[in-house]
């Protein structure tokens, strides 16, 4: 799930932002151009204070609230490598891309995701040791 950016700078991101995060299980997400690229991520807490201002919000857009300085997964990388990076930025998720240079979307992986991959992991090992 991702937040698409258009040329359409009319268009109310607050209503966009909202009508995503209700449709997802995350507080946050990446935003990719029309080219497929990440650009940012926006998380609810960094916007939060300005969504529902009455004056403000029709006038933002995805680029105004979104943080560009972001960490990103690439589909080798191991789960250890990707939960250090979402440690390190204090994040719930991590946009997955083809490479660092490209930047071409693929997904998202989120914490909540590893941790099940891991427990399954730690039960399956269980379940042969016994």
């Amino acid at each position: 799930l991702h937040l698409s950016i258009r040329r359409q700078r009319q268009m109310c991101i607050r209503d966009r932002i909202l009508s995503t995060l209700m449709s997802s299980r995350y507080n946050s997400f990446p935003v990719v151009n029309s080219g497929n690229k990440v650009i940012g991520v926006i998380a609810m807490r960094d916007i939060r204070p300005v969504l529902f201002d009455r004056e403000l919000a029709p006038l933002l857009l995805a680029t105004d609230v979104m943080s560009e300085n972001i960490f990103v997964a690439h589909p080798q990388e191991t789960l250890g490598s990707a939960l250090d990076k979402m440690e390190i930025s204090d994040s719930e998720i991590l946009p997955v891309v083809d490479t660092t240079e490209t930047m071409n979307y693929i997904g998202v992986i989120s914490r909540e995701d590893i941790i099940k991959q891991y427990r399954k992991e730690s039960l399956l090992m269980t379940d042969q040791k016994d």
